[in-house]
């Protein structure tokens, strides 16, 4: 018998330290949530209509975020898509080009647009996706005239379904001189376009390829068009 307690007695210690001196391994910390913070429409780089999509992290970033992936769903689909990832993780603005087949046909519709995004860590684990971010979109308006004698340049909506704010951003080719109009709210008859008007100061206008770009609102909807015209 005290044989076998002499034995015992070392068991016990080596049982102990198993059960109280095992390393314990630290939990993967949490990826970042990104939010979106706005979406609007803007100018592209490639002088388009485009969405300006703009989103930050939390301050408490638990986790290195190497990079982000930008998912876009239009109203008449069921699933988002990515239309862009492994953007740089010091990237917080991107501009998704937009064919014309986004905006509405017909003057009283409405096109839906959602946007999500997520993050990717170092160890290529994706975070949780955003809120959905969403803008409406109405019919583009369209260029009626352009006067180089008077310098004036107007546009027209045909969108009958509430009262419109307009305005336009007009710049030239080497970008030294650009000028943006004050925003014009017009409350059209429903058997009348609404018509913007815009005057370019005669002086400034010099000869070259100049740019033009309409933006229209409509309660809580947007729409825009670009173009161009030459200056002899």
């Amino acid at each position: 018998m005290a044989i076998l307690k002499s034995t015992a007695f070392p068991v016990t210690i080596v049982i102990l330290f198993c059960l109280y001196c095992t390393p314990s391994v630290a939990p993967l910390a949490s990826i970042p949530k990104p939010e979106i913070h706005a979406v609007r429409l803007d100018i592209s780089a490639k002088l388009k209509e485009a969405v300006h999509i703009s989103w930050s992290l939390p301050q408490q970033a638990s986790s290195t975020v190497k990079s982000f992936t930008l998912l876009r769903m239009s109203g008449a689909d069921s699933l988002y898509s990515v239309i862009s990832e492994n953007i740089p993780v010091d990237t917080h603005n991107f501009w998704d080009n937009l064919e014309p087949a986004a905006f509405p046909v017909s003057s009283s519709e409405i096109d839906t647009v959602y946007y999500k995004i997520f993050a990717i860590d170092d160890l290529e684990r994706s975070g949780d996706t955003s809120e959905p971010c969403t803008l409406y979109l109405v019919q583009q308006p369209v260029l009626k005239s352009i006067d180089l004698n008077t310098g004036s340049i107007s546009w027209l909506s045909n969108i009958h379904f509430g009262g419109l704010i307009s305005y336009c951003k007009i710049w030239n080719d080497s970008l030294n001189k650009t000028f943006v109009g004050p925003e014009q709210p017009v409350y059209p008859p429903t058997d009348k376009s609404a018509v913007f008007t815009y005057h370019i100061p005669l002086q400034s206008i010099s000869s070259g390829h100049w740019y033009y770009a309409f933006f229209l609102r409509i309660s809580d909807a947007h729409s825009i068009r670009i173009g161009d015209f030459n200056v002899p």
